[in-house]
């Protein structure tokens, strides 16, 4: 229960996290960075059935737990899950940081596979959306700071378009399930920024019109 429970619900988070700009950007930069393993999902049974693994997989799902949730957000989702299974919390939130850095890593291999940059977050994200409807408990969407699953779902998918529309969105066709409206032309464009740090070959600086918030929106060219 605890797994199918909760990856819906670090789903959402990260859906919900992806609904502003910056936390979109903060996001992308999370997935696409170093330490972010994109093949956990194939080594899984590796780390589990040896010591030093294990003890890896943990502190990587150590490191990434702040990518998904706020730390007191997690302790809460945590609590809500001892309450359903009776696991102590301390278990429970270390298998959720497995999980959430599990979903960071699908996400890594993903992005790298399509030389894929923050653009396509957003779309991306928005396909997992069923997902999180069908599975999503209100008890753990209240502990992540969602409010219910309903009136989050209500909401998000406009954000959603909203942080879209300020991105450079280059594989437009690819929303074809998660219909989005672009060009509104007062905000954010995606554009190359020399001056901005890159991670693994992709550019991630971009400038949100007067408000200079820097928010990852250059063209990715190539995730090594």
């Amino acid at each position: 229960m605890h797994g199918r429970a909760v990856r819906p619900a670090l789903i959402g988070s990260m859906i919900n996290k992806a609904s502003l700009l910056e936390g979109a950007c903060s996001l992308f930069a999370a997935i696409i960075a170093p330490s972010t393993n994109a093949h956990i999902a194939d080594e899984l049974l590796h780390f589990v059935v040896q010591d030093d693994g294990f003890k890896t997989l943990i502190e990587a799902g150590e490191k990434t737990g702040g990518a998904l949730a706020s730390h007191d957000s997690l302790t809460q989702l945590s609590e809500r899950i001892v309450e359903h299974t009776g696991v102590a919390a301390s278990a429970t939130r270390k298998l959720s940081g497995v999980i959430g850095a599990t979903v960071l890593g699908v996400l890594k291999r993903y992005f790298t596979q399509h030389n894929g940059n923050v653009g396509q977050l957003p779309t991306r994200l928005g396909h997992q959306l069923p997902i999180v409807r069908a599975n999503m408990t209100d008890a753990f969407a209240h502990a992540l700071g969602l409010g219910s699953v309903g009136a989050f779902l209500a909401g998000v998918v406009s954000r959603l378009k909203a942080v879209l529309s300020h991105l450079d969105h280059p594989v437009a066709q690819q929303a074809a399930a998660f219909p989005i409206q672009t060009g509104h032309g007062n905000g954010c464009r995606g554009r190359r920024n020399k001056g901005k740090e890159q991670q693994e070959g992709v550019n991630v600086g971009c400038e949100r019109g007067r408000s200079r918030a820097v928010c990852g929106a250059g063209g990715a060219r190539r995730l090594a």
